[in-house]
């Protein structure tokens, strides 16, 4: 064991394990709050005739002897159950049973439209445990899960099973006004509380998601939806008082004391999942309003800490793949793949050269900066493909064939203009590799992403946690979402490929006279047209109150998603840079990363296979 260990290769293999065993046990131990709440994986039938999946926290406190509180966690567009692990955890270390459903056309649930009976469902299904009261049930939701808690009171008020207590929407507007125009109390003796961002991104502007806003988000509270909202549905023309945001305001409704609540933390739409603020926000009400057995302050939380240790596991995974590839290629199967010799980068570029590498970067940012959003939205108003029913993966992909492309094209005129005559060989950087390798290129390609990604799993079926860090995610998945996986493969091959190559074979040189100052450059350079967006989009909103592109809904999707895009791209040249230094060979990294991103696309988002939800109708 020591001699094995005393290899650097296996060292850093053996730590990249540690660290994802380190992330697997602390997030499940934080996520279970030490023993003290049961978290189970849960995938039902539901009476609409659909499969539903979720994740069911129970506290110790809860029993048929106790029956405990409960409440459902909704989760927003393009996200899945873990995304509000924060929020659920925090509800059952409360003493209250919560349970974070996938809605229908995202993560383990049907691949159907949503049209958010999956949270009646959830209420049905927590309402039958013998260790929940019944009548205290309440509800939470972000952005899309938001509108569920609206959905559902329609649903109660019409006569359905079971109905909830209090609820918190947060990262949507609330029901104003009815058909005709006329304010409205739409939430009747229900608690309510209205979390609003400053800066959302979709909601509070008083208009459609593709129409002109009216008001800045940030002055929702002076509008007079929120004057309404915090008056139990009056007429604003009759209130004279300003709002209080953080004021509850009680009104006796129906023989019991009513509640709303409005709070407008300075924050953006999706930092909603992870943010401390709003999660205390949201877990204080509940636990107030349904009567929690263990009452807990705001601040006192292990969602966020959870989430640092779900992170380790994401930097775990990178390096293992690094990491496995540096142990195989010192193993007789897959010896031929190591580089013969040390990779030496290119000199310094200087005169034409360096217009050459600054140019090229700047070229392939203005790219994407330019085709990104363009193609979000066609995919996104497109009817769903059935081959790649995932907006956000087809999205990537084909905007990755695109910038391949491009990259392909300047590597191409660079070559023939000025790098074969400036110390490019194309056998020297392994663009032409050696004869008899090809096949042992695709198959470590293949091993060595699906390897790491297999702790995911196991973090899954031990822990019942994964690797994330806010919309990052590396998730467990079904046979459906490896499907579209390997549909999408092509797509982002055809783009990381060309990246390794860009990367390795005519970016790595000498500029800043430190190797680190080259793979920062190209790293951050690879994702400088992503940045760039969201530069724009939150330096008009801090600046004006307007995003952006406040008026083109399918543009404030594609922004949702596109935080984890930064990282990936400024991950996928570091992944690539490590593995060309010791194989020569840029289309093993490309591989790697084709691969491992693919997989991430296609199973942390919103799969919609058919375009008609269900016509369930609960009761």
């Amino acid at each position: 064991m020591g001699k094995w260990m005393k290899n650097s290769s296996k060292r850093l293999l053996a730590i990249s394990v540690l660290l994802m065993l380190i992330s697997m046990v602390m997030a499940g131990t934080l996520q279970s709050d030490f023993g003290k709440v049961t978290v189970k994986k849960i995938k039902v039938e539901t009476d609409a005739g659909l499969t539903m999946g979720g994740l069911l926290y129970v506290p110790d406190s809860a029993t048929e002897e106790n029956p405990a509180p409960a409440a459902v966690v909704v989760h927003g567009w393009w996200k899945t159950k873990e995304s509000q692990s924060s929020t659920a955890m925090e509800l059952a270390r409360r003493g209250i049973v919560a349970l974070a459903i996938d809605m229908y056309g995202h993560g383990d649930s049907s691949n159907v439209k949503f049209n958010f009976v999956d949270s009646y469902n959830g209420l049905e299904l927590l309402a039958a445990l013998p260790y929940v009261d019944a009548d205290r049930l309440g509800i939470t939701g972000h952005s899309m899960g938001g509108k569920c808690c609206t959905a559902v009171t329609e649903w109660a008020d019409q006569g359905g099973s079971v109905d909830v207590a209090a609820m918190v929407i947060a990262g949507t507007d609330p029901t104003y006004q009815d058909k005709d125009g006329a304010w409205i109390n739409a939430y009747g003796s229900r608690d309510v509380c209205m979390i609003a961002a400053r800066y959302d991104d979709f909601e509070y502007h008083g208009s459609t998601i593709h129409g002109p806003w009216y008001n800045a988000p940030r002055d929702y509270a002076s509008t007079d939806r929120a004057k309404s909202f915090v008056n139990f549905g009056e007429n604003p023309a009759n209130i004279k008082d300003e709002v209080q945001v953080g004021k509850v305001y009680e009104k006796e409704i129906d023989g019991r004391i009513a509640k709303r609540l409005l709070y407008t933390p300075t924050q953006i739409h999706s930092w909603f999942v992870l943010s401390p603020v709003s999660t205390g926000m949201t877990v204080s009400f509940l636990q107030d309003s349904l009567g929690a057995p263990n009452p807990l302050g705001a601040s006192n939380q292990l969602g966020f800490i959870k989430e640092l240790f779900t992170a380790l596991g994401l930097v775990g995974m990178f390096m293992f793949m690094v990491s496995l590839v540096y142990v195989l290629i010192e193993t007789p199967a897959f010896a031929c793949l190591k580089a013969s010799k040390k990779v030496e980068p290119l000199p310094a570029p200087k005169g034409r050269g360096l217009a050459w590498f600054w140019g090229a970067i700047l070229v392939t940012a203005v790219v994407s900066y330019a085709t990104l959003f363009p193609i979000a939205t066609w995919v996104n108003t497109a009817p769903p493909d059935p081959l790649l029913p995932i907006i956000q993966a087809k999205s990537l992909g084909i905007w990755g064939v695109i910038s391949g492309a491009v990259s392909l094209l300047i590597m191409y005129l660079n070559y023939r203009f000025y790098g074969k005559h400036n110390g490019i060989d194309l056998r020297e950087r392994g663009i032409i590799l050696p004869k008899g390798i090809f096949a042992k290129t695709v198959l470590l390609g293949i091993i060595a992403p699906l390897a790491a990604y297999g702790f995911v799993f196991l973090a899954d079926y031990f822990f019942t946690t994964d690797f994330r860090f806010w919309t990052f995610a590396a998730r467990a998945f079904e046979s459906d979402k490896a499907f579209y996986t390997l549909v999408s493969l092509p797509l982002f091959l055809m783009y990381y490929i060309p990246n390794s190559l860009a990367t390795n074979c005519f970016r790595y040189n000498r500029i800043g006279g430190r190797e680190w100052i080259n793979t920062l450059i190209v790293s951050v350079g690879n994702a400088l047209g992503c940045i760039g967006l969201l530069a724009v989009q939150y330096i008009t909103f801090a600046a004006t109150g307007y995003s952006r592109w406040h008026d083109n809904g399918s543009v404030k999707s594609a922004i949702g998603w596109s935080y984890a895009v930064v990282a990936i791209l400024i991950i996928a040249p570091i992944v690539a840079r490590k593995i060309y230094k010791k194989t020569n060979n840029p289309y093993l990294a490309g591989i790697i990363n084709g691969i491992i991103v693919a997989i991430i696309s296609c199973t942390s988002t919103s799969t919609i296979l058919y375009t008609v939800g269900t016509s369930y109708i609960p009761h």
